[in-house]
C-alpha cells in the first residue's frame, strides 16, 4: 500500500507547482485463513511519513483467532506510535494486548474473558 497526500499550487493559471507539505503513508497487510477454517487473522504494518514528525511515527496490528465449534480463542496486539499521523483514523500513542476465551456447551456461550492490557 502506497499512499502520498500533497497539495498543488493553483494549477488553473499554468503556474503549476508542488507545495512541500505531504504526508506519505506506506503498508503491508495480510489476512490469514487456513484451510480447515480454524485459524485467521489479520496483521498489518503502516508507517507514515513526514518532514517535521519522524520517530514512532507507525501503526501495526496483529490479530489471530482460533476456532472450533466449541471453542473460539481470539489474540490482539496493538500499537500505534506517538508520530503516526495517516491523517484517518487511529489514536496516535496507543498500544495494548488482549485475550478472549469462549467456550460453547450445549449452545451455552460461556465467555472468559481478559481485559487488554493498555499503554499510553
Amino acid at each position: 500500500m502506497l499512499i502520498n497526500k500533497q497539495a498543488f499550487h493553483d494549477s488553473t493559471k499554468k503556474d503549476f507547482k508542488m507545495l512541500p507539505n505531504n504526508t506519505t503513508a506506506v503498508g503491508i497487510d495480510y489476512n490469514l485463513n487456513s484451510k480447515d477454517n480454524r485459524w485467521f487473522g489479520k496483521f498489518f504494518y503502516h508507517r507514515s511519513f513526514n518532514e517535521h514528525k519522524k520517530d514512532s511515527a507507525y501503526a501495526s496490528t496483529a490479530k489471530i483467532i482460533y476456532s472450533k465449534p466449541n471453542i473460539r480463542i481470539e489474540l490482539l496486539a496493538q500499537a500505534i506510535g506517538a508520530n503516526f499521523d495517516p491523517q484517518v483514523g487511529y489514536l496516535p500513542g496507543h498500544a495494548s494486548i488482549g485475550l478472549r476465551r469462549k467456550h460453547i456447551i450445549h449452545g451455552i456461550e460461556i465467555k472468559i474473558n481478559q481485559q487488554p492490557r493498555t499503554w499510553d
